[in-house]
């Protein structure tokens, strides 16, 4: 009886974190051949404590934009982990996009417009 209790309380944790790290597919070609996973949220006031992010506010960039993770090796998932955050704050869109060079980089950082994400990608979850 105690076996089985333990069996499902793993299985709760098994589905409890499959959750938190859900996959997102990028392989249904509907707009530019988007095929790569981003994570990405709007950039908000409070981030321009950061010197870089008040350059990319004269560029005009509102939003923050991550490569995702690669659910696997040989797969066209990806993922953005709940607890993956973006400059200490939480991912908002999940995307598969075909995105130009940003001009605005900053390590594995990179800015856009709104407008260069419309264009560009497509939503895939929240």
């Amino acid at each position: 009886m105690q076996f089985s209790s333990f069996i499902a309380l793993v299985a709760l944790l098994l589905i409890q974190s499959q959750v938190a790290y859900s996959t997102f597919l990028c392989n249904d070609q509907s707009k530019f051949k988007s095929t790569v996973g981003y994570c990405m949220r709007k950039i908000n006031t409070s981030d321009y404590i950061y010197k870089e992010l008040r350059v990319w506010k004269k560029l005009g960039v509102e939003m923050i934009v991550m490569e995702a993770n690669k659910a696997a090796p040989d797969s066209s998932g990806y993922t953005c982990p709940d607890t993956f955050l973006i400059v200490n704050r939480p991912v908002e869109r999940r995307v598969c996009c075909q995105l130009p060079k940003s001009r605005a980089t900053d390590g594995i950082l990179m800015g856009y417009t709104e407008t260069q994400i419309f264009q560009n990608c497509y939503a895939r979850g929240t």
